[in-house]
Formats: structure tokens, C-alpha cells, sequence
């Protein structure tokens, strides 16, 4: 993608055709007037942070993981419009679905929802944590616990949460 200041280049293999711009006024000036431009994208502080963060990232097929102060599903639909993949935490307070508001789990017990790409998980461990992926699909892994070195307890976990918890490691050990 070239950059702006190229279409003033005086060389036609980097400056390109001429356009209106660069007859009118000089690069300096169409830069200060540029910065006053902006096509607004209705996202929230928090989700604009992510987006300014991701970067040259955006459009080029990435995941990122992030904790519950910033996924919510209009962030994930954003990055999906922008080839983006998102996996993250959501607060109750956020709007997860509202058929997953309703009604207790049981421990180790998960209810899925989907919208398009994006699948919504509620999971019951010791608490209570929702998660949002517009990467994986709506599966269970079985996962081993051992007490006391003979007691062996299985038990099922959504894999996107298993690979949450992977990717972040321990920097969200409260999810």
C-alpha cells in the first residue's frame, strides 16, 4: 500500500498518475488537512484502543486474545469485517445472549450460542465465565484433574476456553 507522502514524488514509477491533490495544493498542507478528516467507526474507547493497538495486524488473517475489560460482540464484528479473529472473556454486563443469561449451570457444565461467526460460551466451574470466538467452533475437550496424587476426576471443557486460557497464560488466572 503506498504511503501518502509518495503521491507527491516527483518521479512517476513512485509518485504515480497525477491526481487533483497534488496540482492544487502542496503535500504539507493536504497532511494538516487530512488529520482533521476522519471516517467514523462507532466503536467504544476500550474497543478503539484494540483496534489502534492491532495496527498494520488488521487484514491479514491474525487472532488475538483479549481480557474482559475489552471483548464484546461489536468488537468482535468489527475485526471479522477486518479479517480479524477474537477470542475473549465477556462480562455478564457486557450482553451476552440472553438465552445464556437465563437459568444456572451445573459444575463443568457449558451452553453455547451462535450469530453468524460469532459463538458464545457460558461455563460453569467455580464461577461463572462467558466467552466470545469468532475463531473456533462450539466443541468440548475432556480434561483430567488429580487429587492427592490417586484420585482421578474427568470432567468436560469448552475448547475455546481451553485455548483462551493457553494463549493468555497467566495474566488473566482470574477467568
Amino acid at each position: 500500500m503506498p504511503r501518502m507522502y509518495m503521491y507527491w514524488a516527483k518521479d512517476f514509477m513512485v509518485g504515480g498518475p497525477k491526481i487533483f491533490c497534488k496540482e492544487v495544493m502542496t503535500r504539507s498542507r493536504f497532511l494538516c488537512l487530512l488529520k482533521f478528516l476522519s471516517a467514523s467507526i462507532d466503536l467504544s474507547m476500550s474497543e478503539q484502543e484494540v483496534v489502534y493497538l492491532l495496527g498494520d495486524l488488521l487484514d491479514k488473517g491474525q487472532h488475538v486474545v483479549t481480557d474482559n475489560w475489552y471483548t464484546n460482540l461489536q468488537l468482535g464484528r468489527y475485526l471479522l469485517t477486518r479479517d480479524t479473529l477474537l477470542t475473549g472473556v465477556v462480562r455478564a454486563d457486557r450482553g451476552p445472549p440472553k438465552m445464556l443469561k437465563n437459568g444456572k449451570l451445573a459444575r463443568h457444565q457449558a451452553t453455547f450460542a451462535r450469530n453468524g461467526n460469532t459463538l458464545v460460551v457460558k461455563y460453569m466451574d467455580r464461577k461463572e465465565v462467558n466467552v466470545l470466538t469468532t475463531q473456533y467452533t462450539a466443541s468440548i475437550v475432556e480434561k483430567t484433574k488429580t487429587f492427592f496424587g490417586d484420585q482421578t476426576v474427568f470432567y468436560n471443557k469448552p475448547l475455546h476456553i481451553e485455548k483462551y486460557n493457553n494463549l493468555m497464560g497467566s495474566v488473566d488466572m482470574a477467568d
